[in-house]
C-alpha cells in the first residue's frame, strides 16, 4: 500500500500522475525537444498567363522567324524569369535556324540542285523542335534545344 505525503511532508503540493503508461491520454510535449522540421512549400508552376506567353514564344518562331521571340523578349522578359529563359531559347534556335537556311541554300547552288531537300530538312527540323518546346512551355517545364547558338544571353 502506498503512501501519499500529508502537508507537512516533501512533496505535499504536488498531485499524483495516473496517466503515465496510458497511451490514450494525451502527454505534455517536452520542453527540450523542438518541433519536427517542415521544409518550405513553393509553387514549381508558374502562373497561368506565364506558361502562355512562354509557348507563345515558340509558336511565333515558327510563324514569324526570331521576330515573334524577340518582341515576347522586349515585352515580358523583365517581369517573369521563365518566359524571358523560354523567350531567349526559342530565340536563339530561330537565329540558328536561318544560319541553317543559308547554309543549306548555299549548299544548293555549289551541288547545281542535288541537294534541293535540305532546306525542306532544316524547316523539318525545326519544326518539330519548336512543336516540342511549345509543349513544354505549356506544360511548366524549361526546354532546351538540342543544338542552338547561344547567341542572346
Amino acid at each position: 500500500m502506498t503512501q501519499t505525503p500529508s502537508n507537512g511532508e516533501p512533496g505535499a503540493d504536488q498531485t499524483p500522475d495516473f496517466n503515465l503508461g496510458d497511451p490514450v491520454a494525451p502527454q505534455a510535449p517536452d520542453a527540450s525537444v523542438p518541433p519536427p522540421y517542415t521544409p518550405p512549400t513553393y509553387s514549381a508552376a508558374p502562373a497561368a498567363g506565364d506558361t502562355t506567353f512562354a509557348s507563345m514564344s515558340h509558336w511565333l518562331g515558327i510563324l514569324i522567324s526570331f521576330i515573334g521571340p524577340l518582341i515576347i523578349w522586349l515585352v515580358k522578359g523583365e517581369q517573369d524569369k521563365f518566359v524571358k529563359d523560354h523567350a531567349v531559347e526559342s530565340l536563339n534556335f530561330n537565329i540558328t535556324l536561318i544560319i541553317g537556311y543559308v547554309i543549306s541554300y548555299i549548299l544548293v547552288a555549289v551541288s547545281f540542285g542535288l541537294l534541293f531537300f535540305l532546306p525542306f530538312l532544316v524547316w523539318v527540323v525545326g519544326l518539330i523542335f519548336q512543336i516540342q518546346g511549345a509543349v513544354a512551355a505549356n506544360s511548366g517545364k524549361t526546354y532546351k534545344y538540342p543544338f542552338a547558338l547561344r547567341l542572346v544571353k
